[in-house]
């Protein structure tokens, strides 16, 4: 009698290492870019960018043979893994921080950094550069091989080195099945893979298992979409629109509901100004929207920031606190249901002429850039310290908003009646504000001295908190059953979403692999793991069903 291990994988956007915005239709960003970091810094030709979800930014700094990395906002590079790198033209980096990176052009192989940079092992041999890297969420890594007109993988849980063809045949084509000289890729949740069929101006699609594409963008496309001339990169967003480096009409490629655009570089002109690009090759987006680009042409990396927001406000208003004297540190604690409440406090009376309010709230260290964390399952305050100064008898009136800075929502935010504000508190209960980035502002005004008003701000961050997957009920993680009992797994009603009050099972995507433990790895085909569903077979690591067809599947 053997002992099995069933996984589920369940699976969301906030799984990936990579930003993911989801943009409005009218999302525009400002056609003046500021330079990032520039040849002095990464050399020459700079062709890869990578942006993580903790919007630290590695650079391949190819001239140099390193790869260079920006932690928090940083002016200059606070990281630097070098050592038997030979011109790597592009890299990956894992929800863990391990780095892989392209050494083929003269060591023949690809390379996995640790995230403290200290070491590395060779993960894949290749006898070319590869000019696109991308590993998806079963840690099956895929490498573009420019000069050899494919797209290989191997899944990286694997002893075996063998790699196998994900897209192209090997020979310079432009037919459904070939590929001619394929730069950046792309894998999305679905498994698809995206390349950027580079001679071919064209992007292709080659779905999960397939291995002749649809042409997405460019030539040769059933629909309308637009000319390209040798693009090198592409990325999608959360609606999986495309986002193109259009490599030889310098500029970036973009598409929504409404199709394809130009998004900067849009003057029809190569050239170094701030709304130039020459030759870009490669793009990535930070949490913001923010876009980064390695402009390759002019040896620098731009940013071009996201213009079009779509803030919406929320607002509470506390109505005049009437005080009788000037120095005050308001600590009152009334709740108000999202529209008004009178407030009196007493202060102690000091001689000075009147100055606009000192406000201190706390937390208080964030930035626009660098906002506080919050967990979605997480209540926080936000504590405010209002010190007035004025002899007279003065009131005031406090009022508190709340900014969504994301570019996410078009629709306008209602202030959730859960949501408490008083003079100097706002309180935010755990599941109210959807993930994004919010500004929260309190406004002190003095009456009858509308000039003395005083403002500040927090920024604070959403962040998914995961959910925990459990197979049966409290997540018991060894269960008996006899060879002629059934064995139920239900983790659509008993898996816990920590940012919901109940798990919506149908928002997620459910696949089970199962192997006997002990004994055999999961079952896989060339890195490729095979579901229980799966009828093909591993004869290395056997299906712990034997009736592979006698068991139901629901949420």
């Amino acid at each position: 009698m053997g002992i099995w291990l069933f996984i589920i994988i369940i699976g969301q956007v906030s799984a990936f290492s990579y930003n993911l915005p989801k943009f409005c239709s009218n999302a525009s960003w400002n056609l003046n870019a500021t330079t990032f970091t520039n040849i002095s810094t990464v050399g020459a030709y700079p062709t890869a960018i990578f942006v993580n979800t903790n919007n630290t930014i590695y650079v391949a700094n190819r001239a140099n043979n390193k790869i260079q990395i920006w932690f928090n906002n940083s002016i200059a590079p606070t990281q630097t893994i070098y050592g038997g790198l030979s011109q790597p033209y592009s890299f990956f980096v894992t929800t863990n921080g391990d780095i892989y990176v392209d050494n083929g052009a003269f060591n023949h192989r690809v390379d996995k950094w640790t995230s403290n940079g200290n070491a590395s092992v060779p993960v894949m041999n290749v006898n070319t550069s590869c000019y696109g890297l991308f590993v998806d969420t079963t840690d099956t890594l895929y490498c573009s091989m420019y000069n050899f007109h494919q797209v290989v993988k191997r899944w990286l849980n694997d002893n075996s080195s063998t790699l196998t063809t994900a897209a192209g045949t090997g020979t310079a084509g432009n037919t459904s099945s070939m590929l001619h000289n394929p730069c950046g890729i792309y894998v999305n949740v679905n498994f698809d893979l995206y390349v950027a069929d580079y001679f071919n101006n064209r992007i292709q699609l080659f779905q999960s298992g397939q291995l002749n594409a649809i042409t997405v963008a460019g030539t040769g496309s059933l629909n309308t979409t637009i000319a390209l001339n040798e693009p090198t990169a592409i990325v999608l967003d959360a609606d999986n629109y495309l986002f193109i480096a259009d490599y030889l009409n310098n500029r970036i490629i973009g598409s929504d509901l409404n199709g394809f655009r130009c998004l900067v570089g849009c003057s029809g002109l190569s050239g170094s100004a701030s709304n130039q690009l020459l030759c870009p090759a490669s793009l990535g987006f930070d949490s913001y929207g923010n876009m980064f680009v390695s402009d390759l042409g002019n040896s620098r990396i731009q940013k071009f920031i996201l213009s079009t927001n779509s803030c919406n406000e929320i607002t509470s208003t506390v109505n005049p606190t009437t005080t009788e004297n000037p120095k005050v540190q308001i600590t009152s604690t009334q709740k108000v249901n999202s529209t008004e409440q009178l407030t009196t406090s007493k202060t102690l009376i000091t001689n000075q002429t009147c100055f606009s309010p000192r406000i201190t709230l706390i937390p208080s260290t964030s930035t626009l850039s660098s906002p506080i964390q919050f967990r979605r399952s997480q209540d926080f305050y936000i504590v405010s310290l209002i010190e007035l100064n004025c002899n007279n008898l003065i009131s005031i009136i406090t009022h508190w908003t709340i900014k969504n800075c994301t570019s996410i929502f078009s629709n306008q935010i209602q202030l959730d009646s859960t949501i408490i504000t008083t003079s100097t508190e706002l309180y935010i209960p755990a599941r109210t504000l959807v993930y994004g980035l919010y500004e929260l502002k309190l406004i002190v005004t003095m009456v009858n001295m509308s000039s003395l008003t005083s403002t500040s701000s927090v920024y604070v961050q959403i962040t998914p908190s995961g959910i925990t997957a459990n197979l049966i009920q409290y997540g018991t993680s060894m269960i008996t059953r006899g060879t002629q009992q059934d064995l139920q797994l239900d983790p659509g009603t008993y898996s816990i979403d920590r940012d919901n009050n109940i798990l919506n099972a149908t928002d997620w995507k459910y696949e089970y692999y199962c192997r006997t433990y002990g004994l055999y790895m999961f079952p896989n085909l060339q890195g490729s793991l095979l579901s229980i569903d799966d009828l093909r077979n591993d004869s290395l690591n056997p299906s712990c069903l034997s009736n592979r067809t006698g068991w139901k599947f629901s949420n």
